[in-house]
């Protein structure tokens, strides 16, 4: 789970220019998790009713 202040981060990095794989080094997070969070941008998660 990505803080919202690391989302921010995640997001100006992105904006800057630097690669996926720079910003996982740099955050601590796996690949395909920046990715996602660059994807979905500032979107708020959208938890589903439990059954």
């Amino acid at each position: 789970m990505v803080t919202l202040g690391e989302l921010v981060m995640i997001l100006d990095l992105a904006r800057q220019g630097l690669t996926v794989s720079a910003i996982a080094r740099r955050t601590g997070h796996d690949r395909k998790t920046i990715r996602t969070y660059i994807a979905r941008g500032l979107e708020p998660p959208a938890y589903k009713p439990r059954p």
